[in-house]
């Protein structure tokens, strides 16, 4: 879960500098004209999800 979040973080936020450069990455062509809204909320997930993952490993190593 943890690789997840980071991958989608780094997809979200990364898309945005890419449209800047009027560039994007091939997986996300589809969400060009939803930038950067789409770049900020993708990117704003895969960081809650990376920090939900690990705050879940945390708790594993207290129990």
């Amino acid at each position: 879960m943890l690789r997840l979040g980071v991958w989608m973080a780094i997809l979200g936020f990364g898309s945005l500098f890419l449209e800047k450069a009027d560039m994007h990455f091939i997986i996300l062509a589809w969400a060009d004209n939803m930038q950067p809204g789409f770049g900020i909320v993708l990117g704003a997930i895969g960081v809650l999800v990376a920090l939900v993952a690990v705050g879940m490993q945390a708790k594993d190593k207290q129990a």
